[in-house]
């Protein structure tokens, strides 16, 4: 009984970045770009070794639209917009 309760706790008090994740079925992959990032910021490793752990992130949460789908269409939004910015406007100057 004590670990159900115990259980049921650590529940009520998780991110909802990591509910989503966990209800998306993206668990691992967020946790570990997560854990990368982490370890960067210690300096154990580098960024851009997170880049990978981002994309497998990415594509599972592209794989089901139905828990993602307005997160990533809204991230998609935000960098079309920026992308086409930089390109509208390179640096030439």
């Amino acid at each position: 009984m004590d670990a159900k309760g115990s259980s049921q706790d650590s529940t009520k008090s998780e991110c909802p970045i990591c509910v989503m994740m966990r209800e998306g079925g993206c668990e691992k992959q967020f946790h570990a770009f997560m854990d990368c990032g982490v370890e960067a910021e210690a300096g154990k490793r580098e960024y851009s070794d997170c880049v990978k752990m981002f994309d497998a992130m990415r594509t599972c949460m592209q794989q089901n639209p139905a828990a993602f789908g307005e997160l990533l269409k809204d991230v998609d939004d935000a960098t079309g917009q920026t992308g086409q910015q930089k390109a509208e406007n390179p640096t030439d100057s």
